[in-house]
């Protein structure tokens, strides 16, 4: 475990008054031993995740317990309840590439939820990893498998509200805000208008279950092949037109440095590929090449939704850049 994942626990255990750490890992031992029927002689061990949150602790349970699924589990701490519908619909759509999660009571004020441990590293883990970097195969594995399951089990839609009254409520806090980069409030500005230029080819977009944090700390990749093998953290998830997630998978072609944002050498071929893929598997579920002519839009308006209160929130540059990235790509599809 790296440094800043050692820092996110820190900073998790320095919120609790009354628990630490070691006394987590002792109340899940002594839980899933009193669900079990092999007595006190059954062999847990609890270590800490490699991969840690920023509001939640995470520790991984390795157990022969008939009560979890497998001989591994997850179990999460966190400050907050969080709402398990988006997971539970996730789940039911996706199977076990969304692995469910339960809600398993308080300890010491803090939420417990448990999930079966799903295999594969978060992605990031793979874009900071110093050993080789991942072939262009795999990635297209990788990019294709998102594709596929961001635009899975579409709807047909349901007239679609408008959203101009939303527009408007962003345009009116960027109004308000004090750029560092003083172009990106007129670009905003730009996209807002042609987004509600199409609101009509808008409201023809199928609707998906949209995944509204789908960062690389959030899929499971196999680095051995680059198959998706899991999708995390379904909190907050919504019925939406398919396309408003689709900023995260910039991810997938290039990443953030100081000094801005770099593309992938294979940016074009990785790309060009994602939306190839992502068209084919909506027109196979019967949506027509027609119905689909706001994704681009319908991009930027998720763009907008996620990054929109960051800038707002931490004012410190960093959410602008991501802004402009993203701005930079409008309208490419």
């Amino acid at each position: 475990m790296d440094s800043y994942q050692r820092s996110l626990i820190a900073g998790f255990f320095s919120r609790c008054r009354h628990t630490s750490q070691a006394e987590c890992h002792r109340f899940v031992q002594q839980t899933l031993l009193s669900y079990s029927n092999a007595g006190s002689n059954t062999a847990i061990k609890v270590h800490p995740s490699p991969y840690q949150g920023s509001f939640s602790y995470t520790c991984i349970v390795d157990h022969h317990n008939p009560t979890f699924t497998g001989e591994h589990a997850v179990i999460q701490f966190r400050h907050e309840k969080i709402d398990l519908w988006g997971n539970t619909q996730a789940h039911q759509l996706h199977g076990q590439m969304a692995p469910l999660v339960r809600f398993q009571g308080t300890y010491s004020s803090l939420y417990v939820y448990t999930s079966p441990l799903a295999p594969g590293i978060p992605y990031v883990g793979l874009l900071t990893a110093n050993e080789v970097p991942m072939s262009l195969d795999h990635r297209l594995r990788t990019v294709g498998d998102l594709a596929r399951a961001l635009t899975h089990q579409a709807r047909l839609p349901t007239g679609c509200a408008s959203v101009d009254t939303y527009l408007s409520a962003i345009k009116s806090s960027v109004d308000c805000f004090n750029f560092q980069n003083k172009d990106l409030k007129h670009r905003i500005t730009a996209c807002i208008s042609q987004i509600r230029q199409q609101d009509a080819h808008r409201a023809k977009l199928p609707i998906v279950l949209t995944h509204m944090d789908m960062t690389p700390f959030n899929y499971l990749v196999d680095a051995a092949s680059g198959q998706v093998t899991a999708i995390l953290d379904w909190d907050g998830a919504k019925y939406l037109p398919v396309g408003h997630n689709f900023h995260f998978v910039e991810h997938l072609f290039g990443y953030m440095t100081r000094d801005g944002w770099v593309d992938n050498e294979d940016r074009e071929i990785l790309e060009s590929y994602f939306y190839e893929k992502a068209r084919r598997h909506l027109v196979s579920q019967g949506f027509d090449e027609s119905d689909l002519e706001a994704l681009g839009h319908e991009k930027i308006l998720g763009t907008l939704t996620y990054y929109v209160p960051k800038l707002l929130e931490r004012k410190d540059g960093r959410a602008e850049r991501y802004l402009k990235v993203h701005l930079d790509q409008f309208p490419s599809h």
